[in-house]
């Protein structure tokens, strides 16, 4: 007998290293770095194509504009970069 949740598909799917592209690998690393921290980040990329980042923390939230940002504030809170 299988429960509900068995019958529902992966929504996990895990892409080798080649198929992923740089941004978004850098993205992934520096999203596990500042997990290393406690910290949250979300890419969002609006319509109009303007990207932004939030990192998050204790109710708190932090807007940063590119992946360098993300990296400099990633090294300004002590993050293994």
């Amino acid at each position: 007998m299988s429960g509900p949740l068995e019958l529902l598909p992966s929504t996990t799917t895990a892409l080798p290293p080649a198929v992923l592209p740089t941004a978004d690998k850098a993205f992934k690393t520096l999203q596990a770095v500042l997990a290393l921290k406690g910290w949250t980040l979300h890419h969002l990329d609006a319509a109009h194509g303007c990207q932004r980042f939030l990192a998050s923390r204790w109710g708190m939230t932090r807007e940063l504009s590119d992946l360098a940002a993300v990296e400099s504030f990633a090294t300004s809170i002590g993050a293994p970069v």
